[in-house]
């Protein structure tokens, strides 16, 4: 008889450790969950009080009607910062927040009095590191591109305008007079507005 209790104690006392870790281990879980989700919403409010977006509004030149429909304007957000800052100086934060984006931005072409075309380009600017980007056209048709790449060539504020080497080959990039730029570790230019 007196085997049934110790029997009875030891599996009670085996339950009640077998809940205590199991609700140590949930704990242990919403615990890091809650500390992975605020973590999470502190770095993306911290990522945009650091970035604010700047309009920027920049004649062409003369306004062609195929740019309606037949050709679209794109910015690539490269990343925030240069490249040399990020790799040599940056600290770990700013590394994070310097990272390879390539982020596509669409930008808005529209007249400018009787003849003239403008872009306006809506672009986020890191407040302490700035941001690189090199904007660029896409013809739908790919015949066009000869036609495209002089017209860009006769913009004032537009230079270095190059035909993509990439899979993406009706892409003309180019660069803007309206901006400072940068070279990538891989000796490519691209423009980069410093932080004001």
């Amino acid at each position: 008889m007196n085997a049934e209790p110790t029997t009875i104690a030891s599996l009670l006392s085996s339950i009640a450790l077998k809940e205590v870790v199991l609700n140590s281990s949930i704990l242990t879980v919403v615990i890091r969950v809650a500390w992975a989700v605020a973590s999470d919403i502190l770095a993306r409010v911290r990522q945009f009080r650091m970035r604010k977006a700047q309009t920027y509004t920049i004649p062409l030149g003369p306004y062609h009607p195929e740019f309606e429909g037949q050709v679209e304007f794109y910015c690539l957000l490269i990343r925030y910062g240069t490249d040399s800052y990020i790799r040599f100086m940056a600290s770990d934060t700013e590394k994070y927040d310097g990272r390879l984006q390539n982020r596509v931005i669409p930008i808005s072409v529209s007249r400018q009095g009787e003849a003239g075309a403008q872009f306006e380009i809506r672009l986020p600017v890191h407040r302490r590191i700035g941001t690189q980007f090199k904007c660029f056209a896409e013809a739908k048709d790919p015949s066009k591109i000869p036609w495209l790449e002089g017209v860009l060539a006769q913009c004032d504020r537009v230079h270095d305008v190059s035909r993509s080497s990439s899979q993406f080959r009706n892409r003309l990039y180019f660069l803007l007079s309206d901006f400072g730029t940068t070279e990538t570790v891989d000796e490519i230019t691209n423009n980069m507005c410093f932080p004001q």
